[in-house]
């Protein structure tokens, strides 16, 4: 007996245009419910981003975000596994002290480093 599905996003379950045939989900997924099986959604990809593509059963599946160190149940997060602030704090010193392009993600923050000196925060 299944009892859960997971797939990864992109290069898995998108099309090459960054898509998928919702209609055929939507009745694979009633399927999946009438037999009790948990349908999960595993990414690298932003909590934000993934909720955005499943709206229609948000609240029915289950994400592993942020490269895993996010689950969450629909719109309530379970778990997060998140950097302490001495290490966050040293990456965005070293961030700034080199010359390489950076990315720092959080919940609800995105903060991209383009060039040195260049910061832009985008909510």
């Amino acid at each position: 007996m299944i009892k859960l599905i997971a797939t990864d996003m992109d290069g898995t379950w998108l099309t090459d245009q960054k898509d998928y045939d919702k209609e055929l989900f939507l009745r694979e997924f009633a399927e999946m419910q009438k037999q009790g099986i948990k349908f999960v959604v595993a990414s690298g990809n932003q909590y934000a981003n993934l909720m955005t593509r499943f709206p229609e059963v948000l609240d029915k599946i289950y994400f592993v975000a942020e490269n895993g160190a996010l689950v969450a149940q629909g719109r309530q997060i379970l778990h997060v596994d998140s950097l302490s602030d001495d290490i966050y704090q040293t990456l965005l010193k070293i961030t700034t002290e080199y010359p390489y392009p950076a990315v720092v993600m959080g919940l609800e923050v995105l903060m991209l480093k383009r060039a040195v000196d260049e910061l832009i925060n985008k909510k």
